[in-house]
């Protein structure tokens, strides 16, 4: 049995492999892994790593990473169908990452806003955009807000004309 992954083991095993390698600045990517016992540990056999650009949300990285899975899916499928079995090579023994659900609704609902820097709390907000889902839970004052950025104009630059400087 086959696991496609959206995470570039060993780093991103566990609950949302995309977001960690934002938050975390490790590496993102797809991995199809052989399925063992111990958690996304198994035997690779094919992985493509997903750069990482200044401009990443969670849903932009997700997205490459997603295209990632269906190139290593397009390769590899058929000559599973073919009856072959795929040649593997051991994960790699680097310590990697892994991160439960509750870690990830620990830092979204709880993070200690105050305590970051302005990069930390901007990459943490980009980390956690995703269309549909709510962004980072901040609370103000007694109040609940969510925090996630939207793109101005696709391909829109910080050098363009009627840009509001801070």
């Amino acid at each position: 049995m086959y696991n496609l992954h959206p995470g570039y083991l060993p780093w991103g095993r566990g609950y949302y492999p995309v977001f960690w390698a934002l938050w975390e600045q490790t590496p993102a990517g797809a991995t199809l892994h052989e399925i063992v016992p111990a958690l996304d540990k198994g035997p690779i056999v094919m992985q493509i790593r997903v750069r990482q650009y200044p401009y990443d949300t969670g849903g932009s990285l997700h997205e490459r990473v997603r295209r990632a899975e269906r190139e290593i899916f397009r390769q590899v499928w058929p000559k599973i169908l073919g009856g072959d079995r795929p040649p593997t090579r051991p994960a790699p023994p680097e310590k990697g990452s892994y991160h439960s659900k509750a870690d990830f609704v620990a830092l979204r609902e709880h993070a200690d806003v105050g305590a970051l820097s302005g990069g930390q709390l901007l990459r943490l907000v980009r980390a956690l955009t995703f269309p549909g889902l709510p962004g980072l839970q901040v609370d103000l004052g007694g109040r609940l807000f969510h925090l996630s950025l939207e793109e101005l104009q696709e391909g829109r630059t910080a050098a363009d004309p009627g840009r509001l400087q801070a």
